[in-house]
């Protein structure tokens, strides 16, 4: 099925500490019931003709005023996910994955499990995006520094994600 409007679906996966608390689980176990659904998202997704799926998973300031061992909790779901689900997924749906933000300086144990979903991801049009200790006005003040600097040639080349069809739809899931 397709003909959709929506090219580019974003996600924001807000709430899991909620729901885990309403259910009286812990936290991680929230995060991990939130990974657990990206793989029916995706799919759903691009079932209905969505070409682009984005997941914002955290913010720098978000991440950085959580406790430490929720973050480590957030990390290993995601860690996890995209070491054993995600290329298979990938691979299944021909999606391609990439990842954008300060991940490097957050959240460095991300990295190997990244490289590990990229390296084995689709060659498809669809696209998969995890931002992760990602901020708009970082990418933003990035963008316009390589512009000042000559680095780039428009803003938009100097945007992370300037490659991306512009969000149409932006789902934020409450708990």
């Amino acid at each position: 099925m397709s003909g959709t409007p929506v090219t580019h679906l974003a996600i924001i996966p807000d709430g899991n500490r909620r729901w885990a608390r309403a259910r009286g689980l812990s936290v991680q176990d929230g995060h991990r019931a939130g990974v657990a659904a990206i793989d029916n998202a995706i799919r759903a997704a691009f079932d209905v003709g969505v070409e682009v799926v984005t997941f914002w998973w955290g913010s720098p300031a978000n991440l950085t005023q959580r406790a430490p061992d929720e973050v480590r909790g957030i990390v290993g779901a995601l860690q996890e996910w995209l070491e054993s689900r995600a290329p298979q997924l990938l691979q299944e749906t021909q999606a391609r994955f990439e990842a954008h933000g300060r991940i490097e300086a957050l959240c460095p144990s991300l990295l190997p499990a990244i490289a590990h979903a990229t390296e084995r991801s689709g060659s498809g049009p669809r696209r998969v995006v995890l931002l992760m200790a990602y901020d708009g006005r970082d990418e933003l003040r990035e963008a316009a520094a390589a512009l000042a600097g000559g680095r780039a040639e428009s803003l938009e080349a100097g945007l992370w994600t300037g490659h991306l069809p512009d969000v149409d739809l932006l789902l934020r899931s409450g708990g």
